[in-house]
């Protein structure tokens, strides 16, 4: 066998088996929707099941991916401080509401009806927001929700 294919099928192989690593990894790491954390959120007298998205990764990751969001279930994202951070619906499967949260955890503002189909157009808040809660489209239309409304968790 010629040294250099010999060289080269060895190199490929290698390459071969860090890829498979690696993807091996990012399954075993990524915890499945199934087995995150539910915290209850309330707006007024509305209660919603939702995940924190309280670090770097899973603020990144948020809801893109998923085939869908059920009813009455919801994402909150969480940063440290307040700001004007921008949201996308890069990946996204389902249309979603946005809703922007002030520090007294008020809702400042809701950008409804978002579909996959406005990537890649970016959302801001109205203000700068420590808080953002997404749920399924039309939520905050069907249970009322509005600027002014108080949250708790």
């Amino acid at each position: 066998m010629n040294v250099g294919f010999r060289n080269l099928s060895i190199a490929l192989l290698l390459l071969l088996a860090a890829g498979v690593t690696s993807a091996l990894h990012t399954t075993i790491t990524e915890p499945p929707v199934s087995e995150l954390l539910l915290h209850f959120v309330k707006i007024d007298d509305v209660e919603i099941a939702v995940e924190f998205a309280d670090t770097p990764a899973l603020r990144t990751k948020g809801l893109s991916g998923r085939e869908l969001l059920e009813e009455g279930r919801g994402m909150l994202f969480i940063f440290e401080n307040a700001g004007r951070y921008d949201f996308w619906m890069k990946d996204m499967h389902f249309p979603i509401d946005i809703i922007w949260i002030s520090s007294d955890k008020k809702v400042v503002g809701i950008t409804p009806s978002l579909s996959p189909e406005t990537f890649p157009e970016v959302y801001y808040p109205p203000t700068d927001v420590p808080y953002v809660l997404e749920v399924p489209s039309g939520y905050a239309a069907t249970h009322g929700l509005k600027e002014g409304d108080q949250l708790t968790w």
